[in-house]
């Protein structure tokens, strides 16, 4: 009888060791779920200050924020009168410095063909080949100058680098700019991504390519099945966690900014 009770104690442990092992498993199971999920916002597909380069008066205005612009549309133009104005004096340099380069090659030219035949000395051909020399490095430095106005007054129109939303505008009809001065703040926002932190524990489980599960909360609650596109190698030292962005599908009503959760699958 009592080697009954002794073999019945001995079963009774072994079924609790495993009921308290199943129990570990699934409290570390989840664990992982709950680390798997993390929160985060909806980020622009790329964001941009555009700044002045230059000082002038801000003759017009084309775009207010929440309206959107094609790559290379207008969104600011500055008065010109002075920049062009300097473009057309470089050129008229320019045209001189050529015109003397040209004439210093010829005289050159003559030189040597003087000296051939014995009627001049070799230090004037020497002086001429100097003063070609000269003539064509001023030639250089005009079409350098030619080239920086034209670059000055290309900066007086502020245009988008991209198909863009304009965020915030910074500037009016009649405000004076100066160099690096910020203007407009545009946000591309033909693809969308979700930007979020994952635990250290986790992020060598996430993988470029991944799907995973994207809830925003003013949807509601709807889920957008997104994509891992970027695991940052770089982690916070503090919180030891690492961004993670997620591709987003078109979804009409999913702004920057709107606050949401991600899950991600195995």
């Amino acid at each position: 009888m009592k080697r009954i009770k002794s073999v019945i104690l001995v079963n009774m442990k072994i079924v609790l060791f495993v009921f308290v092992l199943a129990l570990a498993g699934t409290a570390q199971a989840r664990e992982l779920s709950a680390s798997r999920i993390a929160t985060g916002v909806v980020a622009p597909n790329r964001a941009v200050t555009l700044s002045a380069k230059i000082m002038g008066r801000v003759e017009q205005v084309t775009r207010e924020e929440g309206e959107t612009v094609k790559a290379g549309g207008l969104l600011l133009s500055i008065a010109d009168a002075e920049w062009r104005a300097g473009l057309l004096s470089a050129q008229a340099a320019l045209a001189r410095a050529d015109a003397e380069y040209s004439y210093k090659k010829k005289m050159e030219a003559k030189m040597k063909a003087l000296f051939e035949q014995r009627t001049v000395s070799e230090d004037m051909v020497d002086q001429a080949a100097l003063d070609a020399e000269v003539a064509r490095a001023s030639l250089q430095s005009a079409e350098a100058s030619v080239a920086l106005a034209q670059t000055r007054l290309d900066e007086t129109h502020i245009n988008a680098p991209f198909d863009a939303v304009v965020i915030n505008k910074s500037a009016e009809v009649g405000q004076m700019t100066a160099p690096g001065q910020p203007l407009f703040v545009i946000e591309d926002h033909s693809r969308l991504k979700f930007r979020t932190a994952v635990k250290e524990r986790d992020v060598t489980a996430i993988k470029p390519g991944q799907k995973a599960r994207v809830t925003i909360d003013a949807l509601g609650g709807a889920e957008l099945k997104g994509v891992v596109a970027k695991v940052i190698p770089s982690g916070d030292p503090v919180t030891h966690s690492y961004t993670v962005e997620i591709s987003l599908p078109p979804r009409k009503g999913v702004y920057p900014g709107m606050f949401g959760k991600a899950e991600f699958g195995d």
